[in-house]
């Protein structure tokens, strides 16, 4: 899809100090740069933009790809 391709590309741009860009849309349906999906509607980040309009930024999380520490 034109957005996995436009995340890719980002990704490659920014690799050395971003490990994976991601875009929902308003249902939570998710995809990163390296295509894996997923949703996040039920969470907290999620629902706070949902509600606030505002852009957040998560604590620290572990990442449902891999386990490692990340940022939403």
């Amino acid at each position: 899809s034109d957005i996995l391709e436009y995340l890719k590309d980002l990704q490659s741009e920014k690799e050395s100090f971003v490990k994976t860009f991601f875009v929902s849309d308003m249902n939570g349906d998710t995809i990163n740069s390296m295509g894996f999906k997923f949703n996040v509607k039920n969470g907290k980040i999620f629902q706070k933009i949902l509600k606030t309009g505002k852009f957040a930024i998560s604590n620290p999380v572990k990442s449902l790809d891999d386990g490692s520490w990340v940022l939403v």
